[in-house]
């Protein structure tokens, strides 16, 4: 006996008390859930008579059908997934597969546990205390939820602490309390996914010295290893091969997500399960992600839009048009969907977020890095920019198509070919395949439309248009009509 009850009659009040609560919040919840046709029951609840018996006459009030497992399935997760399944099968309802099918566990004892599960209670860490990482370490904490953010720059970690303020790399914005910083990356170790959000070249070197085991990285860096000329999801896959690998892509500035402004964008895992609990434990109600499995179409999508976001901004700050950009923005595009198709990627990927829809962003604005790398102005030639010069006394621009100090001899020659306009400076500063700029179409200053295309397929395509004694092989000009589009 407990006190004047005995253990039988509290278990009976504790089970009416599981029954009534479970009732009313059912009742509640069919309310809202306009058309449905059954009322699902399964594990726990449905071996429970009583609870089972209750759920029946809910359901009839509502004239709905209960579907239950039998009784005797009801004690066995596997046993009752596998009547699911063959239920569903009898009913003529089949899902394809999008991944090939692999245990939910490891097979080996020693193992570490899989992560990643909890959906909207994922913990989460972010590496990398930029503008970007910032950013997102705010999307990951809305609704008052915990979020780790490692950033090498102890200034960082001060400012976010002490005032809730990136003031090195994200001025101004406000950031939620619940957002700690810290320089210990095994402060990580706890999380249940991690976005890595250090700068692409560096990916491989962070990496290496976090504890990640299995927990599931987001890539949200995007470009090409330098080194070894891999994608970011190939290099964080040799550094921790057995940690599940998502791409988190998109038109996207840093500014505008930390500030609450609408975004959306793509969220791609193989493991379509956990890529939903992940694109639904990071959305908001300003940021929205869409999920996908093509990781290969979000990664090359955000890596070559990079290429030809300067190429825009050379054609900015060379002062070719509108008309000039587009083009190059279209045959880019092109050529982007033809690199994707090739390494594996889906074709809609690329048409979507993280393909066009970054690659229009980061080819249109002043904000973007890309961009305003090719058209800064000529008096900044000297700290790496791709074009500029004004007009000379005839109303002709001088441009040059590579930084005039390359960092070797090797691409000093290269950037000699690809000079195919003059560059400015006299003789001084005259480049081997040098040829006189033609007069500028009648009315306009500038460079003729023809010239113009001329000028940025040599940039854009040295190693197919012929080359100098370098590439051994004969110049040839060449223009974007004569770019093949498939």
């Amino acid at each position: 006996m407990v006190g004047q009850y005995s253990p039988e009659d509290i278990a009976a009040s504790f089970q009416a008390a599981v029954v009534d609560c479970l009732i009313d919040r059912t009742t509640k919840a069919l309310r809202t859930s306009h058309g449905a046709t059954a009322l699902v029951v399964a594990g726990g609840v449905a071996a429970n008579t009583a609870v089972r018996t209750a759920l029946q006459g809910l359901a009839s009030v509502h004239g709905l059908r209960l579907v239950a497992p039998p009784l005797w399935l009801c004690t066995d997760n596997a046993a009752m997934i596998g009547w699911a399944g063959a239920e569903r099968f009898a009913a003529g309802l089949t899902d394809p597969l999008d991944v090939a099918a692999r245990p939910r566990w490891p097979l080996d004892p020693n193992a570490e546990a899989v992560r990643g599960a909890g959906g909207e209670g994922m913990k989460i860490g972010v590496i990398g205390g930029g503008a970007w990482g910032t950013a997102l370490a705010q999307v990951a904490a809305h609704g008052g939820r915990d979020v780790i953010l490692w950033a090498r720059e102890g200034a960082v970690v001060e400012s976010i602490n002490a005032a809730h303020e990136n003031t090195l790399f994200l001025a101004g914005v406000s950031l939620s309390p619940t957002i700690r910083a810290t320089d210990d990356l095994a402060a990580l170790a706890d999380m249940d996914a991690i976005l890595v959000v250090a700068p692409a070249q560096h990916v491989g070197s962070v990496l290496a010295a976090a504890p990640i085991g299995r927990i599931p990285l987001v890539l949200c860096a995007k470009g090409i290893e330098a080194g070894s000329k891999r994608l970011v999801g190939e290099v964080a896959r040799a550094v921790h091969p057995r940690a599940p690998i998502a791409v988190l892509s998109g038109p996207t500035f840093a500014y505008e997500v930390a500030a609450g402004l609408p975004t959306a964008v793509t969220l791609a895992c193989e493991d379509a399960e956990l890529g939903e609990r992940l694109a639904t434990r990071l959305a908001a109600r300003h940021f929205r992600t869409y999920a996908s499995t093509d990781v290969a179409g979000a990664e090359i999508g955000g890596a070559v839009k990079n290429v030809l976001a300067i190429g825009c901004g050379v054609v900015e700050g060379a002062g070719l048009g509108q008309n000039a950009r587009a083009a190059l923005i279209a045959r880019g595009f092109a050529e982007m969907t033809r690199f994707g198709l090739a390494r594996g990627a889906r074709a809609e990927t690329l048409a979507g977020l993280s393909g066009l829809g970054d690659l229009v962003l980061t080819c249109s604005s002043t904000s973007s890095r890309n961009f305003s790398l090719g058209g800064r102005p000529r008096a900044w030639r000297f700290g790496g920019n791709l074009a500029g010069g004004p007009p000379d006394r005839r109303g002709r621009r001088l441009y040059r198509a590579c930084p005039p100090r390359s960092r070797t001899r090797r691409a000093r020659r290269h950037a000699d070919h690809r000079s195919r306009l003059p560059s400015a400076g006299g003789r001084a500063g005259e480049r081997r395949h040098r040829r006189p700029a033609r007069p500028a179409a009648e009315g306009r200053g500038g460079l003729t439309g023809r010239q113009s295309a001329n000028g940025l397929a040599s940039f854009a395509d040295c190693s197919i248009s012929g080359a100098c004694s370098t590439c051994r092989r004969t110049p040839a000009s060449t223009n974007l009509d004569r770019l093949p589009m498939r």
